[in-house]
């Protein structure tokens, strides 16, 4: 699993940091699943946006034969869920 969060230089305030980066090999099967099945629910979700905003999530699924994006609202309760299985993989990750 890969993490490439918003910096300074690319968030639209010019300041917001999503943290460090991070690529880690996924040994929790049961958490590699919730995040898999909650992605794919983001992917298919009316919690998406057309074009990315201030607080909007960007998720990319990317595999050896697709790639496949997401924007998901400010408000998306599938983007908070997502973030905070994110912080049980690198708790650094605000």
């Amino acid at each position: 699993m890969k993490y490439e969060p918003m910096t300074p230089e690319t968030s639209s305030s010019g300041f917001y940091s999503g943290g460090e980066p991070f690529e880690k090999e996924m040994t929790d099967d049961e958490l590699f699943n919730q995040i898999a099945r909650i992605a794919m629910h983001a992917i298919r979700s009316s919690d998406r946006i057309s074009k990315r905003v201030m607080g909007s999530g960007l998720l990319i699924i990317e595999d050896a034969n697709s790639k496949r994006e997401a924007i998901l609202a400010s408000n998306s309760r599938i983007k908070e869920k997502l973030e905070e299985l994110l912080r049980k993989i690198d708790p650094e990750k605000p």
